[in-house]
C-alpha cells in the first residue's frame, strides 16, 4: 500500500503527551470493530469467509459520534486475483464537532500471502505508526461517510496456489477501530494520536 507523507512521531513521547492533556482540554470519540476475514480450506475450493457478525464496541466523551460498519457478504469463493467486496465504512454523526478521524487497520500474520488491499482516498498514513491514518473532518452538520479500502473491496492474491491454501493453520484476520479527536482543542495531528494512545493506557 502506498503511504503519503505525514508528520512522523518516531516513539512514544510521555513528556509530550503530559503536556497535551495538562495544557487542552480534549474530548475524544472512539469507535472499534473486528472485520474479520477467515479463509475455510475444502479438498477442491476454498472459501473466503467473515467469521462471524462485527464485534462492535463504542467508547465515547464529548460531542463526538462515530459508527463503524460493514454491510458486504459473508462467503466468497477464494480464487486468485478475485476482487471481493468488503465495504467497512466510518460515519460521524450529524452534529459532531470538526475532529481528527483516524483508523487503524491491524492484519494477522501472514495476512498478506492470501489478500491484498489499499487504503481510499482521503487517508493520510501517520509517520511512525504502523497501520494508522487519519483525515481531518469538518463539523457535521450532517452524517459524513468516510470508506476505509479503496473501492470498497479486497483481493485475492493473484499468486494463490493450492499448496499455500492447504498449508494455511490460522484464518487470517484484519481489523480496523476508528477514533476521533476535537481538532479545535487540538491543532496537531501527533498530539491527537499521543492522546488516544494515553486513552487507550488508562
Amino acid at each position: 500500500m502506498t503511504e503519503n507523507n505525514a508528520p512522523r512521531a518516531k516513539k512514544f513521547d510521555f513528556q509530550r503527551l503530559a503536556s497535551v492533556f495538562k495544557n487542552r482540554r480534549v474530548l475524544i470519540a472512539l469507535i472499534c470493530v473486528i472485520c474479520a476475514v477467515a479463509i475455510c480450506v475444502g479438498s477442491t475450493i476454498a472459501y473466503l469467509t467473515s467469521s462471524a457478525k462485527p464485534v462492535e464496541a463504542t467508547f465515547t466523551i464529548g460531542n463526538i459520534k462515530l459508527e463503524l460498519t460493514e454491510t458486504t457478504g459473508s462467503s466468497y469463493q477464494l480464487i486468485p486475483g478475485k476482487v471481493v467486496a468488503k465495504d467497512p465504512k466510518i460515519t460521524v454523526l450529524q452534529g459532531s464537532e470538526a475532529c481528527w478521524l483516524f483508523v487503524k487497520i491491524t492484519e494477522s500474520s501472514g495476512f498478506d500471502d492470501y489478500l491484498t488491499y489499499a487504503v481510499a482516498d482521503g487517508w493520510t498514513h501517520l509517520g511512525g505508526y504502523e497501520g494508522v491514518y487519519y483525515r481531518t473532518v469538518p463539523e457535521a452538520g450532517e452524517n459524513l461517510y468516510y470508506s476505509v479500502l479503496k473501492d470498497d473491496t479486497i483481493t485475492v492474491r493473484e499468486d494463490l496456489t493450492k499448496e499455500k491454501m492447504n498449508a494455511i493453520t490460522t484464518n487470517p484476520t484484519i481489523s480496523m477501530v476508528a477514533y476521533a479527536v476535537q481538532s479545535h482543542t487540538v491543532d496537531d495531528v501527533v498530539d491527537a494520536w499521543l492522546l488516544i494512545l494515553g486513552r487507550e493506557a488508562e
